[in-house]
């Protein structure tokens, strides 16, 4: 009895931790004056099954988008990010794009998507942003 007791909380616990969600987590600033924007990007990319997590920064003529890739798509992850770009480009036409596959680059649009700044203090954070996208790690 106790055997196939624990057998069947073995199966259990094994079970509920397939459950698969595909959608990727995205965090967007909440203006609503970039909310056609946000639908874009996340049509591009909520359904692609490489993307663990998606955070993206607006301001008027930029975006910055940092990307999360799954652990196996990580061997790919330049080759996803040029794919990316030129979709969002193709959805945003009138904004120079970002997209980035680095941590720095994710952690940072997070946490400037927390805060509530004005729109100089964000174009400064997005310049800051854009060198440390080129600086080699």
């Amino acid at each position: 009895m106790k055997k196939s007791l624990l057998m069947f909380i073995a199966l259990l616990t094994v079970l509920a931790g397939c459950g698969k969600s595909n959608s990727a987590a995205i965090s967007v600033n909440d203006d609503h004056k970039y909310q056609e924007e946000r639908q874009s990007v996340e049509k591009v990319l909520g359904h692609d099954k490489h993307v663990q997590k998606v955070s993206v920064l607006f301001t008027k003529k930029e975006a910055i988008v940092g990307v999360e890739v799954k652990p196996f798509s990580k061997w790919n992850k330049k080759k996803y990010e040029k794919k990316w770009k030129k979709e969002i480009k193709r959805a945003l036409p009138n904004r120079n794009v970002l997209v980035s596959t680095d941590q720095k680059i994710i952690m940072e649009t997070d946490r400037l998507n927390e805060k509530k700044m004005s729109e100089k203090k964000v174009k400064e954070k997005i310049k800051n942003l854009k060198e440390l996208a080129e600086e080699q790690t």
